[in-house]
Formats: C-alpha cells, structure tokens, sequence
C-alpha cells in the first residue's frame, strides 16, 4: 500500500498523466471526415459533456462533434471487438 504524498503527484505520477493525455489527444482528438451521416440520439448531458471537449480540445483542428463521436465509437468497438462478437454470436444462437 502506497503512502499518501501530501506534496501534490510525483513525477512518475504526472509524466504518466501527461503521456496519457498524449495518447488522448492521438487517439480521439483528431479530424475525421464523415462523407455519409446517419441521426442519433444522446442525452442532453452528454450532448454538452462532449460539446465542451470538442470546442476547448479540439477547436483548432475543425473537429465536428460528430466527427469526434465517430472516432471515440470506432475506437470502442476496435478495442472491444471480440466481446461484441461473442455476445452477438451467443444471442444469434439463442434466437432459434
């Protein structure tokens, strides 16, 4: 168990936060064109949640809220690629 530091995060802690925040930026915080749009619907709060991000984040790179919600989407279903698939062959499997 690792002793409360009262002088504020380490150096380990904050290059951490730093190189996750890098990876963010990298990740999500870049311009993607949508050539074909599709309507859908999200809560008012997230809505303003991810409104905030994408005007003080990303302003300067012409990032579209919809632009960013289809990189952060795309991204999920990469990274949780084989669980969907599993569930969804499990439910086909108990359709019938």
């Amino acid at each position: 168990m690792s002793k409360k530091n009262y002088f504020g995060p380490s150096f380990e802690e904050m290059s951490e936060t730093k190189a996750a925040a890098a990876d963010y930026r990298g990740k999500y915080l870049k311009r993607n064109e949508i050539k074909t749009r599709q309507c859908v619907y999200i809560s008012r709060e997230i809505h303003t949640k991810i409104s905030k991000i994408v005007n003080i984040l990303a302003a300067e790179k012409g990032i579209s809220i919809g632009g960013y919600i289809d990189t952060v989407l795309a991204q999920h279903l990469k990274e949780h690629r084989e669980a969907i698939n599993i569930l969804y062959k499990k439910q086909l499997n108990n359709l019938i």
